[in-house]
């Protein structure tokens, strides 16, 4: 019988649309349904790609099949090493928290609301979907090495780690997408303020009107949704029973 929720890498389709983005090229990207206009042309591209995440909410709705671990499936047998704390339990609860962090981020987009807010919760949606891979792509080896480290795993180490274990995303791309998120580290796009000389108030000192970057807020989102998906393809893969001889 074919699983009523199947998960592919084309779940997100995302992909394009990171290349669309790194090019500078948005002609590509299709408007979003009708709401009422945003400030911004590149406000519009980025609710485009937060709106993706609708492809996504069913598969972890309550009472979704693919939330189910299937006794004798390799993350079945993980969790009865790991009770109480089952690791399906842990990842699934992080691509879930992504997805609403995603969601969340679209309804302040949409709502034409602080760009500073949208950058915040994309972040914790990359976050959240990175801890997912990272729980279910790492060897139980690594995972056993990190907590019995005594500090706990960095978080850039972990969405690198993340990145490496999403092959169509790799750590490189997965590292600049969380960084462009925390307001301090250059971004994927240049810096994520911009400063335009607006008037001079006396020789040597100017006054400045200073705007945040949508591209680098836009790119991560883009990421984020990759690295979701295939969190919850290797969520789907772990948590099913592989009969001998079938693959």
């Amino acid at each position: 019988m074919d699983d009523p929720h199947p998960v592919t890498s084309g779940q997100v389709a995302v992909m394009p649309i990171i290349y669309i983005m790194l090019s500078k090229s948005f002609a590509a990207l299709s408007r979003p349904a009708v709401r009422a206009p945003l400030a911004s042309t590149p406000m519009r591209e980025l609710l485009v790609v937060l709106d993706k995440v609708d492809r996504v909410v069913p598969l972890v709705a309550e009472g979704s099949r693919l939330g189910v671990v299937r006794p004798g499936s390799p993350l079945a047998a993980e969790d009865l090493r790991t009770q109480p704390h089952r690791i399906s339990a842990r990842a699934w609860t992080a691509l879930t928290e992504s997805v609403e962090f995603l969601r969340a981020a679209r309804g302040v987009c949409a709502d034409g609301g602080d760009l500073r807010v949208v950058r915040a919760l994309v972040r914790g949606a990359v976050e959240n979907a990175c801890c997912g891979v990272w729980l279910l792509g790492a060897s139980r080896a690594e995972r056993l090495a990190d907590a019995a480290s005594e500090v706990a795993v960095e978080r850039s180490a972990l969405v690198r780690r993340a990145g490496e274990l999403a092959p169509a995303v790799g750590a490189e791309l997965a590292v600049a997408a969380w960084r462009a998120c925390d307001g301090l580290s250059p971004a994927v796009d240049g810096v994520l303020v911009r400063a335009e000389v607006v008037d001079q108030v006396q020789p040597g000192i100017d006054l400045a009107s200073v705007a945040e970057s949508v591209r680098p807020v836009l790119a991560a989102a883009a990421v984020g949704l990759m690295v979701l998906g295939r969190g919850l393809e290797l969520f789907k893969a772990r948590s099913r029973v592989v009969l001998p001889g079938v693959s």
